[in-house]
Order: C-alpha cells, then structure tokens, then sequence
C-alpha cells in the first residue's frame, strides 16, 4: 500500500516496503493529489495539490523530525499533534513537504 486516508489523515506508504515505490497524483479524501517517492527507507519526495482547498492532515513520515511545508517556494506555518502535521491549503495551489535538517 502506498498511501491511506485514515480518518481524515495521510499516511504514506503506511505498510514500509523494503523496496522503492512512487506514485504521482494519487486522489484522496479531502481533494488532495498526493505524489510521492520512497527509497526502500524514507520517503524521499512528497507534493501536495489541493484540489478545493482546506486542512490537510498529514502522519509525519519522518519520525523524529519537523516538516518543512513550502507553497511557491515560501514557507507556510503547520501545527503539530501526535506525529499529525495540520495545514492549511488554498484550491488550486502545489505544496512540497520535505524534513527539516
């Protein structure tokens, strides 16, 4: 499995694969495109499109670590819960969430 919507949340490549995976624009709840990258270890690149805009739910796929959540290459604030990152989008309009280093 490469992505689940749970409850309102995304999960990326919920079952860790030991092998690489991608998978470009994949629909989810919420109208969201989700394309995403994983290296057998990590996921390696994540884009969001939002289709109608409103909250996006994100599990952090990079335990430990902060995301970086970038809109036309300007930083945009998230919240954080549980491992859950919040965020709010605008219809039409592509995110590139990264780890912080």
């Amino acid at each position: 499995m490469m992505l689940q919507s749970v409850e309102g949340v995304l999960h990326l490549f919920p079952c860790r694969p030991a092998s690489p995976a991608s998978f470009t624009r994949l629909r989810t709840k919420g109208a969201f495109l989700v394309s995403a990258t994983y290296d057998g270890k990590t996921v390696t690149t994540l884009k969001l499109e939002s289709t109608n805009g409103g909250i996006c739910r994100l599990q952090n796929p990079w335990a430990g670590k902060r995301i970086k959540i970038t809109e036309n290459e300007k930083e945009i604030t998230a919240s954080y819960e549980q491992g859950i990152c919040s965020f709010h989008t605008r219809k039409g309009h592509t995110y590139c969430i990264t780890p912080q280093m």
